[in-house]
């Protein structure tokens, strides 16, 4: 018996964190050997970070995972997580020039509260499933993101 494909949202899909990821999703490592997966691939709406996310469903499509379902690019968090039943916040802001540690940890704070307000559709788009699992990378930044929900 065939199960349904679990649909799986991946932020910042393209960096290095979300990429050692998404192939172990795909061959089923992750979820299961038997368990079909459709990926729904979050990045910056960034020329060069959504050119590298095409890159990386290239290789993904090259490898021809079986379980593979599908798999689809967004720059919009709310569009990336519909209907997800689970969502990986793996992302972390790219390191400028004048990287500063606590002004980063601030932006990353901002940006997993806002990314918890669009997997819960509190931004006015349609949520993840009622049901749907969420994995933040930092613990240190999961209070900020439940802060921003509650």
């Amino acid at each position: 018996m065939t199960q349904a494909p679990v649909r799986v949202a991946v932020t910042g899909a393209a960096g290095q964190i979300g990429y050692a990821l998404l192939f172990r999703i795909a061959s089923g490592e992750t979820l299961g050997k038997d368990q079909p997966v459709i990926l729904q691939l979050l990045e910056i709406p960034d020329e060069k970070a959504q050119k590298a996310l095409r890159g990386v469903m290239m290789e993904l499509e090259d490898c021809a995972f079986p379980l593979l379902a599908g798999m689809q690019a967004y720059s919009d968090p709310i569009a990336a997580f519909k209907d997800t039943e689970i969502a990986l916040l793996v992302g972390a802001r790219p390191r400028g020039p004048d990287h500063k540690a606590a002004g980063a940890v601030l932006a990353m704070r901002r940006q997993y509260g806002g990314l918890a307000l669009a997997l819960l559709g509190h931004h006015g788009g349609l949520p993840a499933l009622a049901d749907a699992k969420a994995l933040l990378e930092d613990p240190a930044l999961r209070s900020q993101a439940e802060t921003a929900i509650a």
